[in-house]
């Protein structure tokens, strides 16, 4: 009886979910399928929540009728096959799998970003090259453009197209990392925030999920020695020798990666610090900062001087300290 019982709940549950996925694809739909490309990180979470209530296995099945249902209700089979079935086996991975262990957050985030980093080279390269549609390429190609559109607008004479471009092409790799980088941590913290606000699951260990968000001193270091190599490849990008053409290209990525990851330590730390200063208004000065690029530089040398000071520990130990003031 309770084994049938279980099965009842299961097929209730999985009928929930598709459901839901059924409404977000009609809402996608009439935004011109936007939200399955804007949002992809909400989608893996239903069948998330789904899978580590029941497992990975049984999440197998709303997977497929749910990718089934999105042939019939998205604007193109493509956005089915290529972004939605995708996110729906990272959600079913990663809360039928992945959340089930003790592995740490660091992990969980990087073995999440693998996969959605195969997801977006499908889709924004190769695929979409076979197919013949709108690709990344394509999309730097109109941005070039519309920015050498504005140009004598913008007062940017001598704007070099074709060197524009290149840079933007050469950055592909870096962009991709990173759009597949936040797509894991918006899954990760999106999942977290629902079951602790919610309290679905009782028995759901809470973790630390950036913790381990530190710079170790090597990779600041590393980071410190990379700066003015990065600055002689941007320099020298249209060198014609295509090996070291190619090297730049990849120190520049590189870079580009260590200098958003170290935006994040920034931003971690002038957090903390608004939180403890109490002062919650500054936190709307700091994501000002975190889109505006000259002012990510503030953000990124707060990143390296946090790894070898340990600023946002000490700041974390004083809020514990004023913490348990007040509670005596």
């Amino acid at each position: 009886m309770k084994r049938t019982s279980t099965r009842i709940r299961q097929i209730t549950d999985a009928s929930i979910i598709c459901a839901i996925y059924c409404a977000f694809f009609l809402l996608s739909r009439l935004s011109g399928s936007l939200l399955e490309y804007d949002l992809f990180f909400v989608l893996p979470i239903p069948i998330a929540l789904y899978a580590y209530k029941y497992g990975f296995k049984i999440s197998i099945i709303p997977l497929f009728a749910t990718t089934i249902l999105s042939v019939f209700i998205c604007t193109t089979p493509f956005s089915s096959f290529v972004y939605i079935l995708p996110s729906l086996l990272i959600g079913s991975i990663f809360g039928g799998i992945l959340i089930q262990t003790k592995m740490k957050a660091v992990f969980i985030i990087l073995i999440i970003t693998g996969i959605a980093l195969v997801s977006e080279i499908l889709s924004s390269i190769v695929l979409s090259s076979m197919l013949n549609i709108e690709n990344i390429f394509k999309e730097i190609e109109w941005i070039v453009n519309g920015i050498a559109e504005l140009a004598p607008k913008l007062n940017l004479f001598g704007f070099d197209v074709p060197f524009f471009q290149a840079i933007l092409e050469g950055l592909i790799p870096a962009i991709l990392i990173l759009i597949s980088l936040i797509d894991a941590v918006l899954i990760y913290l999106l999942f977290n925030l629902i079951i602790m606000k919610t309290k679905m699951f009782r028995f759901y260990a809470k973790r630390q999920p950036f913790s381990f968000m530190v710079a170790p001193i090597w990779l600041s270091i590393s980071f410190i020695i990379l700066l003015p190599i990065a600055v002689f490849s941007f320099m020298h990008f249209e060198d014609e020798n295509m090996v070291v053409h190619v090297l730049y290209i990849i120190v520049i990525n590189v870079f580009l990666i260590f200098s958003l990851i170290y935006v994040y330590f920034g931003m971690k730390t002038a957090i903390l610090f608004t939180r403890y200063v109490n002062k919650g208004w500054l936190i709307i000065i700091v994501y000002l900062f975190v889109l505006i690029p000259p002012f990510q530089l503030f953000l990124i040398l707060l990143g390296v001087i946090d790894s070898f000071y340990g600023i946002s520990k000490r700041i974390i130990e004083r809020i514990r300290i004023n913490n348990s003031n007040e509670k005596q």
